[in-house]
């Protein structure tokens, strides 16, 4: 294969991110993500999910979210 070849390739591959794939799991919390952002005197604001990247587009948590919360049992 020429280079030309494989670049086309390697553009058009499929990007498996992890804010792409959905969480096993939807009730998540992150009391302690919050607790370490305002220890860092970050502000929290409403979007706190949303500008973390912790959910996709349609609302559902991302496998990011899902690394990064507490776990509850159902």
């Amino acid at each position: 294969m020429t280079t030309e070849v494989i670049d086309n390739l390697y553009v058009k591959r499929v990007r498996n991110s992890l804010n792409k794939i959905k969480s096993p799991r939807q009730n998540l919390k992150f009391e302690q993500l919050k607790i370490y952002y305002e220890g860092k005197e970050n502000a929290i604001t409403n979007n706190f999910i949303r500008s973390l990247e912790l959910v996709m587009d349609n609302g559902k948590f991302n496998y990011n979210g899902y690394l990064l919360a507490e776990l509850f049992e159902d």
